[in-house]
């Protein structure tokens, strides 16, 4: 039987690595896609199409943000106990913005985006119970505040994009038609990717290269364990 062990594992091997190789190729071809665009201002933007654009978030209907308590257009907020891995509450809200850059404005419905280059922030931890601002997010989410424990560690993560932001969108603009009115273009996932970040775009596309030249390397790496594991097997059973 372990002489068919390593014929067995190669195999396998190849198997994972062809099926992973199989469903990331519209990840692929979406990096190259994105690898190939350059920012163009808003006037320009060709509908139904992807596009990069860079312009700043206007003066829009604000969310308001309960970890700093200033208006936002995009906030997420995490409460974890960390000595246990443990996320108590995770929350996410976003609504619709206005992008402007001189030339033109668009529409950005950040519900659903992939917001990139905004880390989660640790702006406080707390030893026993949790800090107050913490207890009082878990109070306004409905969430249990955990009692008094020696060992417990806890820490509050955030990040927002507020008001005034200049943003990098890369997505596909549509614009709807309403009683022969035509609307502002608005970039939304539902009309395919749309990546959202404080970045400018040389730096979302080294970012989204990288992570293919990495998934690429695992997979080179596991497609040659399989071969070489496969070889053996084939070597040891002749």
């Amino acid at each position: 039987m372990w002489v068919a062990l390593p014929l067995i594992v190669g195999s396998l091997l190849l198997v994972i690595c062809g099926f992973i190789w199989v469903a990331r190729r519209d990840t692929m071809a979406l990096a190259q896609q994105i690898a190939g665009l350059d920012t163009v201002p808003l006037d320009e933007i060709a509908l139904h199409n992807m596009n990069a654009v860079r312009a700043r978030v206007g003066k829009v209907p604000a969310i308001d943000d309960p970890v700093t308590d200033e208006p936002t257009v995009f906030y997420e907020l995490r409460v974890e106990r960390t000595d246990q891995g443990e996320t108590l509450l995770h929350h996410r809200e976003a609504g619709l913005v206005t992008l402007a850059d001189g030339h033109g404005r668009a529409e950005v419905m950040l519900a659903g985006a992939e917001i990139a280059g905004l880390e989660l922030r640790e702006l406080e931890t707390a030893e026993r119970t949790p800090s107050p601002k913490m207890a009082a997010l878990l109070e306004r989410f409905d969430i249990r505040v955990p009692t008094e424990s020696n060992a417990a560690r806890y820490a509050l993560m955030h990040r927002a994009i507020r008001i005034g932001t200049d943003l990098t969108v890369v997505g596909v603009p549509r614009v709807r038609e309403k009683d022969g009115q035509k609307s502002l273009p608005r970039f939304t996932p539902s009309a395919g990717p749309l990546y959202v970040t404080p970045d400018e775009l040389p730096v979302l596309q080294q970012r989204e290269s990288a992570d293919l030249k990495a998934m690429n390397l695992m997979l080179g790496i596991g497609a040659a364990l399989g071969v070489a594991a496969t070889a053996v097997g084939l070597f040891l059973m002749i």
